[in-house]
């Protein structure tokens, strides 16, 4: 492999791993701005994907990610997904 082709794939795999990361966190941040009404509120259907995993995945996952989404909206008056229990709060 030739040193370009090893430079550029590892510049994909840190796009790759940051998209991993950022993606799920990112979660926080934007109900906060759809709870503030600063984006509209079909933009939530973006993280879909991340309702199904935190669905199948131990509950121990789901209170932390609840935790984690409580967080970000204790300052807004808008129902959020609670994956603990599978209902909006």
């Amino acid at each position: 492999m030739s040193e370009e082709r090893k430079k550029c794939a590892g510049l994909w795999a840190i796009v790759i791993a940051a998209g991993l990361i950022l993606y799920p966190l990112s979660w926080g941040p934007a109900s906060w701005l759809i709870g503030s009404s600063r984006i509209p509120v079909w933009a939530d259907h973006a993280y879909d994907p991340l309702r199904w995993v935190l669905d199948i995945s131990p509950d121990c996952v789901r209170d932390s990610w609840s935790h984690y989404l409580g967080w970000w909206l204790s300052h807004v008056d808008l129902p959020y997904y609670n994956p603990a229990t599978g209902n909006w709060e």
